[in-house]
């Protein structure tokens, strides 16, 4: 493998551990589900979130 190979399979790797540590609802949280998605693996399903829909990034969070 080279060097170049193995730098991005631990980047993938780290990226994985990140979408799988994210507090949800958070606007992180959403984007590591966006960048799961187009790598094409399916994200978590999370709860709804109904306590701080009135806050922007927490909508943007949620998919509204």
């Amino acid at each position: 493998m080279t060097g170049l190979a193995t730098a991005y399979a631990l980047l993938r790797e780290r990226l994985q551990t990140a979408i799988s540590d994210a507090v949800w609802p958070s606007p992180e949280a959403g984007f590591l589900d966006y960048l799961r998605v187009t790598t094409g693996s399916t994200p978590p399903q999370r709860s709804v979130v109904t306590d701080r829909l009135d806050e922007a990034p927490m909508l943007a969070a949620a998919g509204y």
